[in-house]
C-alpha cells in the first residue's frame, strides 16, 4: 500500500488523552503532516488564535476543560474560521453522536480507535495531496514468533490480540512495539489509580479513565480491555466488579507490553546514550518553544531506549511539564540537562 502526501499541510491535533495523541501523530507523520497539539478545547482556541495557520483540525469531542463539540461552536462564530476544516476524531460511534458533531459545526467524524484506511480517505477529501509518497507499508518481520510466544505464555498473560494491533498499526511490526511501549509508559500508573478511586467510591473517576481506556485498549489489540472499559464507561450505575475486572485486565495488559514492546535491535544496548544524543537534545529545546506535537513522541521514544540510565527520569520530567504545558519548566530542565554534556 502506498502512502499518498501531504507535505506542506499543518494539522492541529486536539486531544486530552497522551496515548491517543502519541497514536495519532504516528499515523498523521506518514502522510509527512506537521502537526501540533492542545490538550482541550480551551487551548485549541488559543492556539488558533495564534500567527500558526492550520490546514484541519482534528477535533476530539469529550474533553476536560472545554468539549469540542462547544470549542467547534465558537470556532464556527468567528469569520476567519468559517471554513476551517473541523473532523471530529472521537469514540462514540452512533447517527446520534454523528449528527451532533454535524450540528456544531464539524466537517467530518473519525472514530476511534483509528482505521488507517478511513484516516487517509478523511485526509484526501480535506487537505490537498503532493508529490506521492512511494514508500510502502512495512510488512511483519516477526509478528508469528511474538505471537507463539504469547501462546506459549501462562493463561493469565493471554490478553493481547497481536495481529489486530499489527493491524492498527498498518501492518508495521516496529510501530506496533513503539505503541505497546506507549501504552505502558502511558499507563503504567493507572493500575493504582484505579485502585483508590475504587476504595473512595469514585465512580465517575472510574468511568473517566475508562472513557481513555476504551480507545487506546483496541490500539493494542487488547480487546477484552477495550470492551469492558466501553461497558464501564456506559454504565450510569457503579458497577464495582467491573470497575476491579478493568483493573486487573490492564494490570495484565501491562505486563505483555513490557515483554515484547522492545526492538531485539536495542534489547543489549538500553542503557546506552545514542550517538547523537546531544543534537536531540538541540532539537528538543526547539520542539518545545514550538509547541511541536511531536515533542512528547520524541522524549517518549528516547526515554525509552535509554530505560535503566539516570538521565531517563530526566527526559520523564520534561515530558511531563511539556505535557501540562509547563514549557518554561521543561526548558529549563532541558537546558541544565544540555549543560552536562
Amino acid at each position: 500500500m502506498d502512502i499518498p502526501s501531504f507535505q506542506g499541510s499543518r494539522i492541529l491535533l486536539v486531544e486530552d488523552t497522551e496515548c491517543n495523541r502519541i497514536v495519532a501523530i504516528g499515523m498523521l507523520e506518514l502522510f509527512h503532516i506537521k502537526v501540533d497539539y492542545a490538550p482541550d478545547g480551551e487551548k485549541a482556541i488559543e492556539q488558533l488564535n495564534s500567527d500558526i495557520i492550520y490546514d484541519l483540525v482534528l477535533m476530539d469531542v469529550q474533553m476536560p476543560v472545554m468539549d469540542g463539540l462547544t470549542a467547534t461552536r465558537l470556532l464556527r462564530a468567528d469569520p476567519r474560521f468559517a471554513k476551517l476544516p473541523i473532523v471530529a476524531m472521537t469514540a462514540h460511534v452512533t447517527p446520534q453522536d454523528h449528527e451532533k458533531s454535524l450540528a456544531a459545526g464539524m466537517n467530518d467524524h473519525l472514530n476511534k480507535p483509528i482505521d488507517f484506511s478511513k484516516l487517509t480517505a478523511m485526509l484526501q477529501q480535506w487537505l490537498k495531496q503532493t508529490e506521492h509518497n512511494d514508500q510502502p507499508l512495512k510488512k511483519p518481520a516477526v509478528i508469528k514468533q511474538i505471537a507463539q510466544e504469547l501462546a506459549d505464555t501462562d493463561n493469565s498473560l493471554a490478553c493481547l490480540n497481536l495481529n489486530k494491533a499489527l493491524q492498527f498499526a498498518g501492518n508495521d511490526e516496529n510501530e506496533m512495539r513503539h505503541r505497546l511501549g506507549s501504552f505502558f509508559s502511558c499507563h503504567k500508573t493507572v493500575p493504582d489509580q484505579l485502585n483508590a478511586l475504587i476504595q473512595g467510591g469514585d465512580y465517575q473517576g472510574v468511568r473517566q479513565i475508562a472513557h481513555s481506556l476504551k480507545s487506546t485498549a483496541a490500539y493494542i489489540g487488547a480487546l477484552r480491555l477495550q470492551q469492558s472499559a466501553t461497558q464501564l464507561e456506559a454504565s450510569a450505575t457503579p458497577l464495582w466488579q467491573l470497575a476491579t475486572t478493568v483493573q486487573q485486565e490492564l494490570q495484565t495488559a501491562l505486563t505483555e507490553c513490557s515483554s515484547y514492546h522492545l526492538p531485539a535491535k536495542t534489547a543489549n544496548s538500553i542503557n546506552e546514550l545514542p550517538d547523537n544524543f546531544v543534537s536531540i537534545l538541540e532539537e528538543l529545546d526547539k520542539m518545545i518553544r514550538n509547541r511541536d506535537a511531536c515533542t512528547s513522541v520524541t522524549l517518549s521514544e528516547l526515554e525509552r531506549k535509554i530505560a535503566g540510565n539516570p538521565i531517563a527520569a530526566e527526559l520523564v520530567a520534561i515530558l511531563d511539564d511539556f505535557e501540562e504545558l509547563e514549557l518554561a519548566s521543561a526548558l529549563n530542565r532541558l537546558a541544565l540537562l544540555r549543560n552536562t554534556f
